[in-house]
């Protein structure tokens, strides 16, 4: 149950500041879409050559596809070297550094016997023109066929020194091998394997070398050469920056950051929200939370008598059910109702609840205390003529006589009566007693309309009713306006609990 009573709380924290939500979601798409435009654009192109003839001979053998294999990454290597891509900014005339050249090319086998040159730039003209250049120095470095005759002259030639190399080396390694290492040190004999284990492995790089050669002077030697297959072309769409995933994670992080917002004001956010609030942060029982109503000034909120099967006058149904539950074993005679502040709905609260006890059976007096700002008489619309202010002031008056019918059957209306200049001075407590005890002799209920706890007087009233209720505005009124009306009470008062008026449906 407090799982689904935290989850209902961050629902409603989340529904109530939903626009926190949206507002940080579009400064981060905003801010997305800077970053986008900050970046420099670029595009690339791609190009592909491949080793060897695009129409191979059926009489290929295993050493000719390794051969192949071997010449497609050293084409590799010399694509990533200075003479290649020096040639390529010189004859594109770029105003780059070799560097940062290399940085902007990226050149791999594909499919062992393919190699793809991929390069970038700021448009995609210039990656275009970059690739293609890069796969032209390529093949001007592969074997020509029209020039096969003095290209196997030079590796006759070197194939017969790499010959004479090993011989030599050979003959050297079997008389390292063959000397005594009797009467060497420990050192020396460790220095001698040292100078046989590079020997061969020097010897095994010459013979490799050899064999390689060697299948150059076969007839298929030129398999080796550079076949440009797909001429270089750019993608038109920018690589980066990433526009949409840009903006969308933008949004995200603005959601997010949106949400840490939510829980910082939250965090120190002092208003009475829930009912949870109401009990466990302020010690105040709950009697009952009412929505807001649509009526016009006074027109339409006398929600308990002009429709009693809504769900705003079963509200106070539900409050007047909480307050008999409370006060089964004392009930009480008379209720003032009052508020933290102003402007908080108390007096509409005190119509309804006054018609709700009426149409329930009980004889209900509803007096206008509110010497300040009386409005019971203009909800009812009836005229405001001898009331509470002329009762405190002359002592020949009797309280019944004042009793104004509200045209609802079981409830009548004690009115303010002539406003003073002076309230606080005329709330005398021990005539006020007086009145109240004789308004109760002929009702069962009397409800109080009191000024809010801002003023002084609303507090020595509080010690001559049976039972207080502070009407509480929802989401507008702070936690701590709350417990300073509870601590002007009066030490004697009986406080039954808190009404959430115009709460969130």
């Amino acid at each position: 149950m407090n799982n689904y009573l935290e989850l209902r709380q961050v629902i409603s924290v989340l529904f109530r500041r939903w626009w926190v939500l949206v507002l940080g979601s579009l400064i981060g798409a905003l801010i997305g879409f800077g970053i986008s435009q900050s970046q420099p654009w670029v595009y690339e192109a791609n190009a592909t050559v491949m080793v060897g003839e695009s129409i191979q001979p059926s009489d290929l053998s295993r050493d000719d596809i390794a051969a192949r294999d071997v010449a497609a990454q050293t084409y590799v290597a010399l694509a990533n070297r200075q003479p290649v891509l020096a040639a390529v900014i010189k004859t594109l005339g770029l105003d780059v550094s070799l560097d940062e050249m290399k940085d902007r090319t990226r050149i791999r086998t594909v499919d062992a016997h393919f190699i793809r040159i991929t390069v970038q730039a700021n448009n995609p003209r210039e990656a275009q023109l970059i690739a293609g250049e890069i796969a032209h120095q390529l093949i001007l470095l592969s074997p020509d066929p029209e020039d096969k005759d003095s290209t196997q002259l030079f590796l006759q030639q070197e194939i017969e020194d790499l010959q004479t190399r090993i011989e030599s080396g050979r003959k050297e390694l079997l008389t390292l091998q063959a000397r005594s290492t009797s009467g060497m040190t420990a050192d020396q004999r460790d220095a001698r394997k040292i100078e046989i284990a590079a020997l061969e492995r020097l010897l095994t790089d010459w013979e490799n070398t050899y064999a390689r050669l060697l299948g150059l002077l076969n007839p298929n030697a030129f398999q080796n050469r550079l076949i440009l297959i797909e001429e270089a072309q750019a993608n038109r769409e920018p690589l980066s920056p990433r526009l949409s995933l840009n903006i969308w994670l933008g949004v995200g992080l603005g959601f997010v950051l949106a949400l840490g917002i939510i829980y910082l004001i939250d965090q120190f956010d002092d208003k009475v929200r829930s009912a949870e609030i109401l009990e466990r942060k302020l010690g105040l029982r709950h009697l009952g939370s009412v929505s807001k109503m649509k009526g016009i000034n006074y027109d339409g909120i006398l929600i308990s008598a002009q429709d009693p099967l809504s769900n705003l006058s079963e509200s106070y149904r539900m409050i007047i059910r909480n307050i008999e539950f409370i006060t089964k074993d004392q009930p009480v005679e008379s209720l003032l109702v009052t508020s933290p502040g102003a402007d908080e709905g108390k007096s509409i609260t005190v119509s309804n609840l006054g018609i709700t006890l009426a149409q329930a059976g009980f004889k209900t007096i509803i007096v206008d205390a509110d010497l300040r700002e009386s409005v019971q008489h203009l909800i009812f619309d009836i005229p405001n003529g001898i009331g509470l202010s002329d009762l405190l002031t002359t002592l020949d008056l009797k309280p019944k006589e004042q009793l104004i019918d509200t045209g609802i059957a079981n409830l009548q209306l004690l009115a303010s009566g002539n406003l003073p200049h002076n309230p606080v001075a005329l709330l005398r407590p021990k005539r006020m007693k007086q009145i109240l005890s004789d308004l109760i002799k002929f009702s069962d209920v009397v409800i109080l309309d009191v000024p809010s706890m801002t003023s002084a007087e609303s507090a020595e009233l509080s010690s001559l009713v049976g039972g207080v209720i502070l009407v509480i505005d929802f989401g507008r009124t702070t936690q701590a306006s709350v417990g300073q009306s509870v601590a002007k009470l009066h030490p004697s008062s009986r406080l039954l609990g808190g009404i959430l008026n115009r709460s969130d449906p």
